[in-house]
């Protein structure tokens, strides 16, 4: 997974053990170049890294859904009520999924038909 970002975006980032507010300047493939308000500091940063708030919070709301999936059921209770999603924020950073699987009919050889001489 990968934040999908667009240039301007305010989003938060791990730097030194602290959480700054940065902004983006450029996004290239999967890199993206922030600016730290604090001090004007640059640096690029892979989409992919829990660096990024969007996708360090994701990652953490995972492993706890893991832990209490994992967790036996109290009082002999059958579901576990799913908590709505936050409503998307506009112009707001997200988690992005894709998936890289190449179409297999468009990746066989084609068999070329020979000339007659």
């Amino acid at each position: 997974p990968m934040v999908k970002l667009i240039t301007g975006q305010v989003v938060k980032t791990e730097w030194d053990g602290k959480w700054w507010i940065t902004r983006v300047l450029q996004v290239d493939a999967s890199l993206v170049r922030l600016v730290f308000d604090a001090d004007k500091r640059t640096e690029w940063i892979y989409r992919g890294s829990t660096r990024l708030g969007p996708l360090f919070t994701e990652m953490e709301q995972q492993k706890l859904r893991r832990q209490q999936a994992a967790e036996p059921k109290k009082d002999g209770a059958s579901f576990t009520r799913r908590q709505t999603m936050p409503t998307k924020k506009k112009n707001a950073p997200y988690i992005e999924y894709k998936r890289d699987g190449a179409d297999p009919e468009a990746t066989e050889s084609r068999e070329t038909s020979e000339t007659p001489p």
